[in-house]
């Protein structure tokens, strides 16, 4: 996305690291939507954070999570949720934590690259 700054508008951010391998197919788009819904419905009933607040994206078992933590062990606990959903590759994160600006994205995705638990554990 290219963008030209003009009177009124502020300048992003577009974060664009999603990776593809050939063609999706529709079990592996149906598996990434199911892995989204199971997170989405997970931190709908943590009582202890404002789901509301994040966006959650799946692509090829790969989550990207952005949006706008409380507070660094609220931002912890909806990574823990991601990585634990059956299906699960990496996680991703862009979320930034309220009140902190200022921190490059770059450093934010590969410091908070979480790979995911081996599912043979489970």
């Amino acid at each position: 996305m290219l963008c030209k700054t003009q009177r009124g508008l502020v300048k992003q951010n577009v974060l664009n690291n999603i990776e593809t391998v050939g063609e999706e197919s529709l079990g592996s788009l149906t598996q990434d939507g199911w892995i989204t819904t199971r997170i989405k419905s997970s931190l709908l009933f943590e009582t202890d954070l404002y789901s509301l607040n994040y966006t959650i994206e799946t692509s090829n078992g790969i989550v990207y999570l952005t949006g706008i933590g409380q507070n660094e062990t609220e931002v912890n606990r909806v990574v823990e949720i991601a990585r634990n959903v059956s299906g699960v590759r990496k996680v991703v994160n862009y979320v930034k934590i309220k009140g902190q600006e200022g921190a490059s994205t770059e450093q934010q995705s590969t410091d908070s690259t979480v790979p995911a638990e081996d599912p043979k554990e489970n």
